[in-house]
């Protein structure tokens, strides 16, 4: 539940926003429908199968999040390396001091 509640405040943009939300709601109700049918009474005693299901599961989870970070660590070193444009040379922000004046900071 704690997933849903993040996803929705870190998501920028009202499409981005909806299609993830839809995503993830998606696959939080399958989810909860396919899981209770791992648990068959021909699993009975131990229940090896439905646990090997969850443990696979969680290390796939795992592994996904792995792929991700060493994806996005690629991308930033990519984007880092590239030479800085010469179209935004002259970008500032402007911020309002305490006492009213207006503050250039030049980035």
């Amino acid at each position: 539940v704690l997933v849903l509640s993040w996803f929705s405040s870190v998501t920028a943009g009202h499409t981005k926003w909806i299609t993830v939300n839809t995503i993830l709601l998606g696959a939080y109700c399958v989810g909860n429908s396919v899981g209770p049918q791992m648990w068959l009474v021909k699993y009975k005693r131990r229940n090896h199968v439905p646990w090997i299901v969850i443990a696979c599961c969680y290390a796939g989870m795992f592994a996904m999040l792995l792929a991700l970070r060493y994806y996005l660590a690629a991308e930033n070193r990519q984007r880092d390396a590239e030479a800085v444009g010469e179209t935004y040379d002259h970008v500032y922000i402007q911020r309002t001091t305490a006492d009213g004046t207006a503050e250039k900071i030049i980035r």
